[in-house]
């Protein structure tokens, strides 16, 4: 696997924290019937920290992976092949890769580009939440066909400038794909998630438990809310 790649699966991953049919709605109506679905705003603004444990599949590997979030201060993930462990790190100031299947002996810091590219997932109650005051936009476009269904199109454009196009079913209004661009090689690709199995924690927040893209498919098997995470996971190893 390419080590470009890390942050385009970290992408895919923290997508899990970010969905009646009418007349015509606002995007502000589309976006509370989304956040309604997870659970409420209310509800999910009580996230403080999530662990999701589950697999990638991809390149006919299957590929372990942990992802542990502090609202706002870090993400991380872990994976693991043929006993060898690796991570990436996110936070608001810094991040590192490790991928020892590479042949890489000791983590490597990420350019100021990553932490712009990866910084918006730290926000794991959801960027949708009071986006405005966050600085962000978003804009209800025409409806778009996904896989046999009239989606809602939202663009939803990060303070930063970084834009999302987020597709919602009419009947569920949860997410059902999710389209942005990534760098990989130095070049800038179009990454294109479908959300699916959406179930609720036993605390009552719903996630997708399966996204999947070209890069391959993560089924995730459990998802536990405001147990206790180690900020220290957030830096390197030593």
């Amino acid at each position: 696997m390419m080590k470009t790649t890390f942050f385009s699966i970290l992408t895919m991953v923290c997508i899990l924290f970010t969905s009646v049919t009418g007349g015509a709605q606002t995007a502000d109506e589309i976006i509370n019937k989304y956040l309604q679905a997870l659970g409420g705003k209310e509800k999910l603004k009580t996230i403080q920290t999530v662990v999701m444990e589950g697999s990638l599949s991809v390149q006919g590997f299957e590929l372990p992976i942990k992802l542990s979030s502090v609202h706002n201060k870090g993400v991380r993930q872990d994976f693991s092949l043929n006993g060898m462990n690796g991570y990436s790190i996110i936070t608001p100031t810094a991040g590192w890769n490790f991928n020892p299947f590479q042949g890489q002996t000791k983590p490597e810091p990420v350019t100021a580009d990553d932490i712009n590219e990866g910084i918006n997932q730290l926000d794991i109650q959801s960027p949708f939440i009071d986006y405005a005051a966050k600085g962000h936009a978003i804009e209800l476009l025409e409806n778009e066909d996904i896989e046999g269904t009239e989606c809602h199109k939202i663009r939803f454009t990060y303070k930063n400038g970084k834009e999302e196009f987020c597709f919602f079913d009419p009947s569920t209004f949860y997410m059902v794909r999710q389209k942005s661009k990534t760098k990989a090689n130095g070049q800038e690709v179009e990454l294109v998630s479908d959300l699916s199995g959406y179930s609720p924690n036993e605390q009552g927040y719903v996630f997708p438990m399966t996204i999947g893209s070209a890069m391959g498919t993560i089924t995730m098997k459990s998802v536990k809310v405001n147990t206790t995470v180690a900020e220290t996971l957030f830096t390197v190893d030593k």
